[in-house]
């Protein structure tokens, strides 16, 4: 942050402990302004915006492989669609 950094993206966080690695390190230090990545669900989200993370990036909880792989575009949609809503 020092350096002009505007935030700093924590990868990844499921590894490293999930929310309460997030809420270890803010707890003391508020003012970092975290993004989260690797391994969050839709169902996560909000919790890890509430503890104070500014931004979480999502992939490959936004498809599952076994449609993907199936090619049916309506339902890679709805996958899609159905994991956004949780948020």
């Amino acid at each position: 942050m020092q350096w002009g950094a505007t935030s700093a993206k924590i990868f990844p966080i499921k590894a490293l402990g999930g929310l309460d690695f997030i809420e270890a390190i803010l707890e003391p230090l508020p003012e970092l302004k975290l993004v989260v990545s690797g391994g969050v669900q839709p169902r996560e989200v909000q919790s890890y915006l509430q503890a104070g993370c500014v931004g979480v990036c999502m992939g490959g909880a936004l498809w599952d492989q076994a449609i993907t792989d199936e090619g049916n575009i309506q339902e890679i949609t709805a996958f899609a669609n159905r994991a956004l809503e949780s948020m």
